[in-house]
């Protein structure tokens, strides 16, 4: 208090001069204040979630894209047997003799040109599956 004169904040006001006023103005703004604070809190710990949800995700993607590199080396690893076609059984079969003379029912691979699959020529054979 200066003489008179109330010492506000920064500015001097007479005394009694709307001060009820400035009170109700100030804890309005204060509540709304403390709701706006509460809901961005609220917002930020839902990001957070959101955040190691994502974090997750990405971890479990990488896994299974190694998973699926390492099946896609191992099944475009040198193939150690090799055979001769037979015939074509339906579209994603067929038979194939091997260099050991046995007889194999197998898989075709859909990245195989089908057209080039003649009877007697030569095929790679997968060496576990025997698909060629």
């Amino acid at each position: 208090t200066l003489g008179n004169y109330h010492l506000t904040h920064s500015t001097l006001r007479p005394p009694g001069r709307q001060q009820a006023m400035v009170h109700t103005d100030l804890s309005g703004t204060k509540d709304d204040l403390y709701m706006r604070l509460k809901d961005l809190k609220r917002q930020m710990e839902f990001s957070d979630i959101q955040e190691e949800y994502i974090k997750d995700e990405m971890k479990n993607l990488k896994r299974e894209m190694i998973r699926a590199q390492e099946e896609i080396k191992r099944v475009q690893s040198v193939p150690l047997v090799i055979g001769q076609f037979s015939e074509m059984i339906d579209q994603n079969h067929g038979i194939v003799s091997s260099t050991a003379g046995s007889n194999y029912f197998v898989r075709i691979l859909s990245t195989l040109n089908r057209e080039l699959l003649k009877p007697n020529c030569s095929v790679a054979l997968h060496r576990h599956s025997h698909a060629v």
